[in-house]
Parts: structure tokens; sequence; C-alpha cells
């Protein structure tokens, strides 16, 4: 299990998956704020967490706020060019996206069907559900798996997928746990498993079932074979408050992406300059919207230090009883200040919001 305390505190430096390590050419020496090395090939960066590809079948994640500014730099122009995620999954060339093509299917009605990966975006994580028909642990598990999966995509749309795979039960017994479930999710073609070498060699427990959480890239994120169905719940909770962390409105990811932010964009714009970055704004356009506010224009003055100096509302529809309390919620913006060649200055920031 990994409760969101955990995700949150030093012991991200070192949580990995170790899984018969196979190092990549790409790998690379890092080194934390605290001095300790890994060797890695960062894949993207999560919320308040940088993940890192550290072998063939492991992965590490580290809180932004770890990395010296200097790894932070670097760790930006490793990524920069980085093809984003494909809007139609078809088309990815992620190893994952590699694997599963022409082998899952999909349950309509009581046949089980070939399908695509085509029509639907490239997700941010794919959650493998590892199952043994002939253990009750497993059912259990992909009960509470099932019971989330639905809360999960609803909150982070388009950007997590399930896929029930099989662990140690055959052909037959595969269907008939899947049917059983009546399971809306991909579903491997167990037939085919065998040719899906990463899938196929990461089952969480030795019993064969489980939960893998990988990134799109394949980078294992974390893992469990839960004990009971409690510890799956427990399991899926801790999943739902680590993808939370990569929403843009949760305050536990501003202080890291603000840090990693001002490590890098006086680097990035050595030569140029920006405008102030809004990292985080506390504004919930639903309650704007409740207050039958439609449109929300303000201009922001931000120090050299990011400190917001004075907000002007320029909006004419915000009734005048609201307009010092949107104003005070506007100070608590996050700003990382403006940037001319290289230095940190004083800017003005343009806020437009429209509650369609």
């Amino acid at each position: 299990m990994t409760p969101l305390r955990t995700l949150l505190s030093c012991a991200t430096l070192v949580s990995a998956l170790l899984i018969q390590p196979v190092l990549f050419a790409k790998n690379e020496e890092w080194k934390d704020t605290q001095g300790k090395k890994f060797k890695g090939e960062p894949t993207e960066i999560f919320g308040p967490f940088a993940l890192f590809r550290t072998s063939k079948y492991a992965g590490r994640r580290v809180l932004l706020q770890y990395l010296p500014p200097a790894e932070c730099v670097r760790l930006e122009a490793l990524l920069r060019n980085r093809a984003p995620r494909a809007t139609d999954w078809a088309q990815s060339q992620s190893v994952i996206a590699r694997e599963l093509t022409g082998g899952v299917m999909k349950l309509e009605g009581d046949k089980f069907v070939p399908t695509t990966l085509a029509g639907r975006p490239e997700p941010q994580f794919l959650v493998v559900v590892y199952c043994n028909h002939g253990d009750g642990k497993s059912w259990e598990t992909l009960d509470e798996v099932q019971k989330i999966s639905t809360k999960i995509q609803a909150a982070h749309p388009g950007k997590v997928e399930f896929l029930y795979f099989g662990g140690k039960h055959s052909s037959k017994d595969h269907k008939s746990m899947a049917s059983a479930k009546r399971l809306p999710w991909l579903l491997s073609d167990h037939e085919k498993q065998s040719s899906m070498d990463r899938l196929s060699r990461m089952v969480p427990g030795e019993e064969g079932y489980g939960i893998l959480v990988l990134s799109a890239d394949g980078v294992p994120i974390f893992q469990e074979a839960p004990e009971n169905g409690t510890a799956a719940a427990k399991f899926c909770n801790s999943l739902l408050s680590f993808l939370d962390l990569g929403l843009e409105d949760n305050p536990l990811g501003w202080k890291d992406r603000a840090y990693y932010l001002r490590s890098t964009l006086p680097v990035v714009h050595a030569s140029d300059s920006c405008p102030p970055t809004l990292v985080a704004n506390p504004l919930s356009r639903e309650a704007l919207s409740k207050n039958g506010i439609k449109a929300l224009r303000a201009t922001l003055r931000i120090s050299a230090t990011g400190a917001i100096e004075d907000v002007s509302l320029s909006s004419d529809t915000i009734p005048e009883a609201l307009r010092d309390p949107i104003a005070s919620a506007l100070k608590q913006c996050v700003f990382v200040p403006a940037v001319d060649k290289g230095q940190f200055v004083a800017g003005s920031y343009e806020l437009k919001l429209d509650m369609k």
C-alpha cells in the first residue's frame, strides 16, 4: 500500500520497483538535494513529481523540490522536445501501445470481440489489474478496482485506462472471470499475452494477481498484491490520491511546480523575456458561475519575488459585493515572476476566465 503521506515524504526519493533490472542506454546519473545519486531516463513531469525509467521493468518518482536547480534545468532540457501523448492511442509509438496493439478485446454482451486502441486518447496512466480466477483475493481486488475505476475516470477523463490481464489461469477462466464481472475495460487476449513482454513479466505477486500502475511510456509507478479487499480498497484510494496530485487545482502540487519553474525559467529565457507565470489560481470556476459571473478579467502586478502587489478587476459583470472577496482570493494565486534575460523582474499578468 502507498498512502498519500508516503507519496509526499522523502521516501519518494527512493521509491522504485526493482524487477529484473536491465539498464537503458539513455540512463544518466542524477543527484538529489541530499546528495544521493541514481541512474535513470526522465520521461515526464506529473504534478509535483519527475518520473524516471530506471530499467526495463522499474521506475522512480522524485518530488521536484528534491532535485537541485541545476538538475531541474537538465530535466527541462531533456523533456522539452518529447512528443506529447497521442490524441489517438492507436497512433502512439510507446512501448505499451505497441504491446497492446492487436492483443486486446472488449466484452459485448456475452461475446469477447477484438478491439483496437483507436478512437481514444493515449492515457497518461494505465492501471493493469492482474487476475487469477482460482484465488479469492484476486476476486476481492478486482471488485475494489472496479468500484473506484468509474470515479477515477470521471475525475481524470481521458487520462487513465484500465486493463484486465490474466495472471495464472487458463484462457477459459480468463474469459469466465471477466464475464462474471461484466468488465467494461480493455481485456487482454489471453492467447496473446506471452507476446506482451513487459506486461506479462510484471505480475505484482507470486500468486498471479495484483495491481500495477504504469505511465504511458511503460514506467512503473507502484504495484501491490493486496492481502484482502480492505487492503485493495486502501490501495485504490491511494491511487486516486496520487492521480489527484496531477490536478492543477490541487494545492499539494503547487510548491513543487513553482520550485521547478523558478529553477528553469531564468535559464530558458537567458536571452529573451517572458511574463509572470501563473502556477495556481485558487478561484473556482464553478463557484463563480453559481454567483452569476460569466467572465472574469483582472490585471495582477507581480513583483520580482513573485509577490502579488496589486489586483485590478476590469470585469463589469462582477457584483459590487463580490469584488473585494474576489480580489482577495486572487491575491492567493501562486506566481513565478517575469523573466528578462535570465533575471526575475516585476511584471503584469492579464487573467482571463470564462465560465462557459
